[in-house]
C-alpha cells in the first residue's frame, strides 16, 4: 500500500471514528445500551474478557432471566461469540462505547481498501470509503452495540482478500479470506455463509487456473489448505464452544435458547403452531416473543416469494445511494472484477436473509457493502465515459451526468448532518435512569428486584449480571413477589431493593 493510500485509510479510520463516537456518546445515550440484544452481546463479551464463554447456571435460575440469555444448562448469551470477541478488548480498557465507534472507522477505512483492491481509482475508492459516513441507514447503527458494528467491516475486509486472492493467485490472502468468513459466521450467520460460498467460488476460480497453467501439485495443494484450514479450525472452536454451553457438540447457543423460550425463532418457513417452550417466557419479554412467534407462523414460502420486492426495495432504498442504484448496477455488471467477490456475496446473502421472517430495513445491512462499492465502480465508469466523446457537446452531456450524482451526494450530506446535530437534543433513554439509580448501590453490595411494568413493552431489560453471579458487586433479579424472600434467603449479606424500572425509583426490602 503506498503513502497515499495509507494517509487516505487513516483519514477515512479518523472520519468514521469520530461520527461514531458522536453517534454512541450523544446526551441521550452516554454510551449506554438500548435494546435487548445490546446487553446481551456486552454480557457475552465481558464473560471472554474473563476468561470464559459460559458461567455456572445459578440458583433460582428463573430470577435471572433475561433476553438472549440462558440460565440452565449454563449461564451465557444464546449467540456465537464472534461479536463479543470483538467488544472484547474494548470491555477489558473500560470503554466498550469505543467498540462501535471505531467499527465505523474500520468500515469506512476497509471499504476504501477492498475498492482499491477490485481496482478502483483512488476517487471512487475514497467515495465509497465516505458514503457510510452520509447514510442514515448505515452510520446510525455503528451508535449501539450491535453485530452489525463488527461485521460490516469483516465484510469490508473479507471482499477486500477475496478480491486480492483472485487478482494475485497468492495463498495468504485466500487463507485471510477463510478465517474472515469463520468469523463472520460466529457473527452474523447468514453473512457468514454467504462469505463461505464466495470462498469456495474463489477456490474453483484458482484450482482450475493453476491446472491451465499446470502448476504443481503443491501449488494446489497449498491454495486448497490456505481455504480449508483456518475455516476447519473455526469448526473446531464453534464445537468448542456449543460443548461449553449447550453440553453437546452439535446444538448450537441458540438452538438450546429457542427450544426453551422461543421454539419459533430463527430461518426458515413456520407453517402451523410450534412446539410449546420448554422454560415459561418471563412477563416483560413475554409481548416481545408472541410478536416473534405470530411473524414466525405467518411465514411460509408464498410470503417470502412475495416479499422479495420489499426486500429488493429496501437494499435500493439505502441513503444516500437510494437515487443512484441504478448507477450501482451499472457498475456491477461493467466490472467483471467485482463479479465474485462483490456480485456472488450480495446474491447469495440475499437469497439466505430472505428465508428469515424479519423484514426491516437492519436486517439487509449487510447488503450494503455490496452495493457502495458497486456504486463506486459506477461512479468510476461514469467518469471514463466522460472522457471518451470527441464531441463538445457530448462530452458537455457525460460531464454533466457524472456532476448529477456528485450534487445528490452532497445534498445527501447535509441533510444527514443536520440530522446528527438534533440527535444531541433527544431525551435520555431508560437506561441511562435506571442505572444512574442502580449506581449507589454497587458500593453496598446490594440485590436489586426490578419490577417491570405489566402493560408495556419496554424491549428493554436490565437484568444483565457481571459474569460472576457470586462476587458481583451487584445482583439483579427479577421481581416476583412473595418468592423474592426465596433468593433473599441465599444472599444475606446482601441488602435487598426494589426497583421500578419505568419510574427509577429506588425501594428498600425489609428482611
Amino acid at each position: 500500500m503506498r503513502k497515499v493510500d495509507l494517509a487516505a485509510f487513516a483519514l477515512l479510520l479518523a472520519l468514521g471514528t469520530a461520527e461514531g463516537t458522536a453517534l454512541i456518546l450523544t446526551p441521550s445515550r452516554q454510551g449506554q445500551p438500548v435494546i435487548h440484544d445490546e446487553f446481551a452481546y456486552l454480557l457475552q463479551a465481558k464473560m471472554l474478557a474473563s476468561g470464559h464463554v459460559s458461567m455456572p447456571s445459578p440458583e433460582l435460575p428463573e430470577f435471572f432471566e433475561a433476553a438472549h440469555v440462558l440460565v440452565v444448562p449454563r449461564y451465557a448469551a444464546k449467540y456465537l461469540p464472534g461479536h463479543a470477541l470483538y467488544l472484547m478488548p474494548f470491555v477489558i480498557l473500560g470503554v466498550p462505547w469505543l467498540g462501535p465507534a471505531l467499527g465505523l472507522g474500520l468500515f469506512c477505512a476497509l471499504l476504501y481498501c477492498a475498492a482499491r483492491a477490485l481496482g478502483l481509482h483512488r476517487a471512487a475508492a475514497g467515495a465509497a470509503g465516505l458514503l457510510p459516513l452520509l447514510s442514515d441507514n448505515l452510520a446510525p447503527v455503528f451508535g449501539r452495540y450491535l453485530s452489525w458494528t463488527s461485521a460490516l467491516p469483516l465484510i469490508a475486509a473479507s471482499i477486500a482478500c477475496a478480491a486480492l486472492a483472485l487478482r494475485t493467485r497468492r495463498a495468504p490472502w485466500l487463507a485471510g479470506l477463510s478465517a474472515l468468513a469463520g468469523w463472520l459466521f460466529w457473527d452474523r450467520p447468514f453473512a457468514g455463509l454467504a462469505m463461505m460460498i464466495t470462498l469456495g467460488a474463489a477456490t474453483l476460480v484458482g484450482l482450475r487456473e493453476t491446472a491451465e497453467v499446470r502448476l504443481d501439485r503443491r501449488a494446489r495443494l497449498r491454495w486448497l489448505l490456505a481455504a480449508a484450514a483456518p475455516l476447519a479450525l473455526w469448526g473446531l472452536l464453534t464445537l468448542a464452544v456449543c460443548k461449553d454451553v449447550t453440553g453437546r457438540f452439535t446444538e448450537l447457543p441458540w438452538a438450546t435458547y429457542a427450544r426453551q423460550y422461543l421454539p419459533g425463532d430463527g430461518p426458515g418457513f413456520g407453517p402451523g403452531a410450534p412446539p410449546a417452550p420448554e422454560r415459561a417466557v418471563p412477563a416483560h419479554d413475554r409481548r416481545t416473543f408472541e410478536a416473534m412467534e405470530q411473524g414466525r407462523r405467518a411465514f411460509t414460502p408464498q410470503v417470502a416469494l412475495a416479499a422479495l420486492p420489499q426486500r429488493l426495495a429496501v437494499i435500493a432504498s439505502f441513503e444516500p445511494t437510494r437515487l443512484l442504484w441504478p448507477l450501482a448496477l451499472l457498475g456491477l455488471v461493467l466490472s467483471r472484477a467485482l463479479w465474485l467477490p462483490v456480485g456472488l456475496f450480495g446474491l447469495t446473502f440475499f437469497c439466505l436473509q430472505s428465508t428469515f421472517h424479519f423484514r426491516i430495513a437492519m436486517y439487509m445491512l449487510e447488503a450494503a457493502p455490496p452495493l457502495v462499492l458497486s456504486l463506486a465502480a459506477g461512479l468510476e465508469g461514469l467518469a471514463r465515459l466522460s472522457q471518451r466523446p470527441p464531441q463538445r457537446a457530448l462530452r458537455l452531456l457525460t460531464t454533466s451526468l457524472c456532476s448529477l450524482p456528485a450534487l445528490l451526494l452532497l445534498t445527501e450530506g447535509a441533510q444527514w448532518l443536520s440530522r446528527l446535530q438534533t440527535r444531541g437534543h433527544e431525551p435520555p433513554v431508560l437506561t441511562v435512569a435506571v442505572e444512574a439509580a442502580l449506581a449507589p448501590l454497587r458500593s453496598q453490595h446490594a440485590l436489586v428486584f426490578l419490577r417491570y411494568p405489566a402493560d408495556r413493552d419496554l424491549n428493554s431489560d436490565f437484568g444483565y449480571n457481571d459474569p460472576d453471579l457470586v462476587h458481583t458487586p451487584l445482583l439483579r433479579a427479577l421481581d416476583r413477589g412473595p418468592r423474592n424472600a426465596e433468593l433473599m434467603a441465599l444472599h444475606p449479606d446482601r441488602p435487598a431493593y426494589l426497583l421500578d424500572v419505568v419510574t427509577a425509583r429506588v425501594t428498600p426490602l425489609p428482611r
